[in-house]
C-alpha cells in the first residue's frame, strides 16, 4: 500500500504538500468558475535564496502548470500536492528547505497553457445598457471591447501589485537571511577549512619525513564532501610513492651529507575531531545496515506467515464457497423454473400489448393519411387559387398595358391629326391671305385705273371748264379743298377694307384656338380619370401594406421587449452572482484556506511556526 503523503510528511529534499480541498463542482458551475479555479490553482514559486531552493521551486511550478492545464481541459481530479484557493490573493505557500522561511509568490498560467480560457471568457452574454436594444453584431463588438479593456486593466493592475509585492518580499527575505544566517555561513566556511587542515595533517603524519620534504600545494577547489574511506586511498597512493622517495632531490655536494633532524610540528586539534567523525559515520552506516538486514528478515518472516495464513484462509473460503455454490445452484434451478413461467406470462402480455399497439398504430396511420390527403388537397386548392390570381393579375396588367399603349397611339394620332389640321389651316390662311392680297392688288389697280379715268375725266372736265371758265373761273382754294375731300374718301375706303380683313383673320385664329383648347381639355379629363383609378388602386395596396407593416412592427417590438426582459433578468443574475462571489472571497479567503484545510495540514503549519489556526478562520 502506498503511504498517505499528507500523513507521512515530507523529507528534507521534498517539497511540502497542500491538499486540494476547495469544492471544485460548486466553483465550476458558476460563471467564470473554471477560469478562476485554474488561475488560483496555477500558482508557482518565483525567486529563491539558494540555487537548491530555486531548482525545487521551478520543479513545483512546472507540476502546478501541468495540473492546472489538465483542470482547464476538464480533467478535474483530486490532486495531492496543490491547493486551490477560493479567490485572490492567488498565492501558494512554500516552506524553503534550505532557509526554513515561508515565501509567498504567484505564477500565472499563460493563455497558451489554458485552451479553455477563451471559451470561458466568451460565455459572458451580451447586456443591454440603458434600455437600448442592440443587434447581435453590435452586442458582440461591445462585449469584446469591454472584455478586452477590463482584462487589460485587471492584468496591468495585478502585474503592478505582484511586482511590488514580490520586490518587497524578496527584499525582506534577503534582509532576514543576511541578519540571521550569515554567522552560520561563516561557521560552515571555518569548519570546511578546519576539515581540510585536519585531513592534510593526518596524511602528513602517516608519511615518512623524506616524503614530507617535497612541497605540497593544496588546491582551493577540493571537494568538501570527502568522507572517511578517502583517507586509506590517499595512504595507498602515498605508499606507492615511497620507492620514489629515495632520490628526493637533495644536493649533498652543496649542503653536505649530514642532514638536520626532522622538525617537530605541534599537534593539530582537528585531527582527533576528524577521526571521531569518521568513526561515528562508519558506526552509523553499520548500524543502518544491521537495521536494514533485521527489518528485511522480519519482513520475510511476516511475509511467509501472511502467505501461510492466506493459504489456510483460502482453503476455508473455498469449502464455504462450495457449500454456498451447491445451495445457490438449487435455488437457481427453482428460480429458473419460476422465471420461465413468468417469462411466458410476460411474453403473452407483450404479444397482446403489441397487437393493441399495432391496431392503434394502424388507426393513427389511417388518420394521419386522411389528414395528409386533406392537407394536400387544401394546399393544391390554395396553390391553384394563387396561380389563378397570379394569372388574373398578369392578364389585368397586360390589358392595362395594352390599353395604355392604345391610348398613347390614339393620342399620338390625334396630335398628328391636330398638327395636320393646324398645318392645313395655316396653309389655307396663307392661301386666303395670298388671294386677298391679289384681290387687294387687283382692287388697287382697278382703283388706280378708275382714278386715272377719273383724273382723265377731271382733266377733260377741267379742260372743258377752262374752256368754260372764260366767263366763270374757280379759285385755287376751292380746287385744293375738292382734292382733299376726294383723298379722304379714298383713304376711308382703304381703312375699312383693311379692318374687315383683320377681323376675319382674328376670328379664324380664335376658332382654331377654341378647337385646340377643347382637344386639350378632353385629354386632361381622360388623364385625370386614369390617375384617379390608379390612385384608388394604390390606396388599396397601401392600406394592405400598412396593415402588414404594423403587424410586423408589433411583432418586432414584442421580440425586442422579450430580449430586453431576458437581458435584464440575466443582468440581475450576474450581479447577484458577482455580489455572492465578493462576499465569499471576503469570508473564505481571509487566510487563504478554510478550517478543514488547516486541520489536514497541521504538521506543515507547525513546521512553519504556526502552532494553531486563527480563531476567525472560515469554517465550512
Amino acid at each position: 500500500m502506498r503511504p498517505d503523503p499528507v500523513a507521512a510528511g515530507t523529507s528534507s529534499t521534498e517539497m511540502p504538500v497542500l491538499v486540494v480541498l476547495t469544492s471544485m463542482a460548486t466553483m465550476l458551475e458558476k460563471p467564470f468558475g473554471r477560469y478562476q479555479f485554474v488561475k488560483r490553482i496555477a500558482n508557482a514559486l518565483r525567486g529563491a535564496c539558494t540555487p537548491r531552493c530555486r531548482d525545487e521551486r521551478r520543479k513545483t511550478a512546472s507540476d502546478v502548470r501541468r495540473a492546472a492545464t489538465k483542470i482547464a481541459k476538464g480533467n478535474v481530479l483530486p490532486i495531492v500536492g496543490l491547493r486551490a484557493s477560493a479567490a485572490p490573493p492567488e498565492i501558494c505557500q512554500h516552506t524553503c528547505t534550505c532557509c526554513s522561511t515561508t515565501q509567498h509568490i504567484s505564477a500565472v498560467v499563460s493563455a497558451s497553457e489554458l485552451p479553455a480560457a477563451s471559451e470561458l471568457l466568451g460565455a459572458t452574454p451580451a447586456m443591454v445598457a440603458g434600455g437600448l436594444v442592440l443587434t447581435q453584431a453590435q452586442r458582440t463588438l461591445v462585449e469584446k471591447s469591454r472584455a478586452v479593456k477590463q482584462q487589460r486593466a485587471a492584468a496591468l493592475e495585478a502585474q503592478h501589485e505582484l511586482d511590488a509585492r514580490a520586490r518587497a518580499h524578496v527584499q525582506e527575505i534577503k534582509t532576514r537571511c543576511q541578519s540571521h544566517y550569515a554567522p552560520t555561513a561563516r561557521r560552515l566556511i571555518l569548519r570546511h577549512v578546519g576539515e581540510e587542515l585536519a585531513r592534510v595533517a593526518h596524511r602528513e603524519r602517516q608519511l615518512p619525513s623524506k616524503a614530507r620534504s617535497a612541497p605540497t600545494h593544496v588546491s582551493n577547489n577540493i571537494n568538501c564532501k570527502a568522507s572517511g574511506p578517502s583517507a586509506p586511498s590517499n595512504h595507498e597512493d602515498e605508499q606507492q610513492q615511497k620507492p620514489r622517495s629515495a632520490d628526493d632531490g637533495y644536493d649533498e655536494e652543496r649542503f653536505g651529507s649530514v642532514r638536520r633532524p626532522p622538525r617537530k610540528q605541534p599537534p593539530n586539534l582537528w585531527v582527533p575531531i576528524f577521526e571521531q567523525e569518521v568513526a561515528e559515520v562508519q558506526q552509523a552506516k553499520e548500524e543502518a545496515e544491521r537495521k536494514r538486514l533485521a527489518a528485511a528478515a522480519e519482513y520475510r518472516e511476516r511475509l511467509s506467515q501472511q502467505e501461510a495464513d492466506k493459504q489456510r484462509n483460502r482453503l476455508d473460503e473455498k469449502a464455504v464457497a462450495d457449500g454456498y455454490a451447491r445451495a445457490q445452484a438449487a435455488q437457481q434451478a427453482a428460480w429458473r423454473e419460476q422465471e420461465k413461467a413468468k417469462q411466458k406470462e410476460r411474453q403473452d402480455q407483450v404479444v397482446l400489448e403489441a397487437q393493441r399497439w399495432q391496431q392503434d398504430l394502424r388507426a393513427q396511420a389511417e388518420a394521419l393519411r386522411v389528414a395528409q390527403e386533406k392537407k394536400e388537397r387544401n394546399e393544391r386548392r390554395v396553390l391553384e387559387r394563387f396561380h389563378m390570381l397570379d394569372e388574373q393579375e398578369t392578364r389585368r396588367k397586360a390589358e392595362r398595358k395594352a390599353a395604355d399603349m392604345e391610348e398613347v397611339v390614339r393620342v399620338k394620332q390625334a396630335n398628328a391629326q391636330q398638327l395636320e389640321l393646324k398645318r392645313l389651316a395655316v396653309l389655307r390662311e396663307q392661301q386666303q391671305d395670298h388671294k386677298l392680297q391679289q384681290a387687294y392688288e387687283r382692287k388697287l389697280e382697278e382703283q388706280e385705273a378708275a382714278r386715272r379715268a377719273e383724273l382723265d375725266a377731271i382733266l377733260v372736265k377741267q379742260s372743258h371748264k377752262v374752256k368754260l371758265a372764260l366767263l366763270n373761273v374757280k379759285s385755287a382754294e376751292e380746287k385744293a379743298r375738292e382734292d382733299e375731300e376726294r383723298a379722304l374718301a379714298v383713304q376711308a375706303a382703304v381703312r375699312a377694307r383693311e379692318t374687315e380683313l383683320l377681323e376675319l383673320k382674328e376670328r379664324k385664329k380664335r376658332e382654331a384656338a377654341r378647337a385646340q383648347v377643347q382637344a386639350l381639355t378632353l385629354q386632361k379629363e381622360e388623364k385625370k380619370s386614369r390617375r384617379l383609378s390608379l390612385e384608388q388602386q394604390e390606396a388599396v395596396y397601401a392600406s394592405k401594406f400598412k396593415a402588414d407593416f404594423q403587424s410586423w412592427q408589433k411583432e418586432q417590438v414584442a421580440a425586442k421587449v422579450k430580449v430586453h426582459q431576458r437581458n435584464r433578468e440575466y443582468q440581475k443574475l450576474v450581479r447577484q452572482q458577482m455580489s455572492e462571489d465578493a462576499m465569499r472571497r471576503a469570508d473564505e479567503d481571509k487566510y487563504g484556506m478554510t478550517l478543514l484545510e488547516a486541520e489536514l495540514n497541521t504538521k506543515l503549519l507547525q513546521k512553519a511556526g504556526i502552532t494553531s489556526p486563527p480563531e476567525d478562520i472560515h469554517r465550512r
